[in-house]
């Protein structure tokens, strides 16, 4: 996985995720037909999807406002098993993992961009450390 600097691109394998990526570009492409939608309400549109990269697990959520990409969600390491291997030690690794990969990235925070910005989030309630782009309007 990739994140371009200048452009806000997020390259998965084969797959481009650009801040202008529409929701019906997305559902098209190859990475689109293996989403499950998690979160339809009015008009937003949340789908998430599991893939496996060179080996190294990671978990998308894209969330939708209508036909726009709002913000993107990613986890890296080992996929979630159970809630029962739930623990705030699990999600600071996690969250340590996304850490190590924005700073080799995108070099020392904060993640600001013309395009949006960048930041890791500790989750308690739903058992994640993740990466969230947010896209600007």
């Amino acid at each position: 996985m990739t994140i371009d600097q200048t452009t806000g691109t997020v390259r998965l394998g084969e797959a481009v995720i650009r801040p202008t990526t529409s929701r019906h570009d997305f559902l098209t492409s190859s990475i689109g037909f293996t989403v499950s939608k998690v979160i339809q309400n009015e008009v937003w549109e949340t789908y998430q999807l599991q893939i496996d990269e060179d080996g190294s697990w990671i978990g998308l959520k894209l969330t939708f406002e209508g036909e726009r990409l709002d913000s993107l969600g990613f986890t890296m390491g080992p996929p979630p098993v159970s809630w029962g291997d739930w623990s705030e030690n699990a999600i600071n690794d996690q969250a340590k993992l996304v850490e190590d990969f924005l700073h080799v990235t995108l070099g020392n925070p904060p993640y600001h961009f013309r395009w949006g910005k960048v930041s890791v989030v500790r989750d308690l309630r739903t058992g994640e450390g993740a990466g969230w782009i947010e896209y600007k309007k």
